[in-house]
């Protein structure tokens, strides 16, 4: 259906019926989020972005979604992992039909999804399993991000000024 064979609503009647749906739904969202948190993006951001699109079913996938991928990694940056204990859970009830719908309408809104700028390692890479307030990877001492240390810089002398004479 993703791949336009079938269109929405025929694939979601034949999702209704097939018996291995919401393993097969599971394993698209995992990949899709997997991909989009390798391509910058954090949890608090995506989950902001398909909770603006208006579906809070969408937005509570989402948030699964982070949660468990976050669950597949033993060192992660702290900041990456508050962004997703923060995350609202459970907040809607949604039948079977509607979780299906929901899905596949979050499918979609996925795969539009740039890649952006990292700015917090996600969990997996080489940054977050040295994350611990030390320098990821030290070639002067310094840290990953700083410059070699310098000599100071030397300022002019002030000059001193004279005293002005009281009329």
């Amino acid at each position: 259906m993703l791949a336009g064979e079938l269109s929405y609503e025929d694939g979601l009647d034949a999702l209704t019926v097939a018996s291995d749906a919401d393993a097969a739904l599971h394993q698209a969202v995992a990949a899709a989020a997997d991909r989009l948190f390798q391509a910058g993006w954090q949890p608090a951001e995506l989950y902001r972005v398909v909770a603006r699109l208006g579906d809070p079913v969408q937005a509570q996938v989402v948030a699964g979604a982070a949660g468990r991928y976050l669950a597949q990694f033993r060192d992660v940056d702290p900041r990456w992992q508050a962004q997703v204990e923060e995350l609202p859970r459970n907040t809607v009830r949604a039948d079977r039909i509607r979780l299906h719908d929901a899905t596949l309408g979050l499918l979609l809104e996925l795969r539009k999804l740039p890649r952006i700028d990292t700015l917090i390692p996600p969990p997996g890479t080489i940054a977050a399993t040295r994350y611990r307030g030390r320098a990821i990877a030290s070639w002067n001492g310094c840290g990953p991000f700083w410059p070699r240390p310098r000599a100071p810089i030397s300022r002019p002398r002030r000059r001193r000024s004279r005293p002005r004479p009281r009329s």
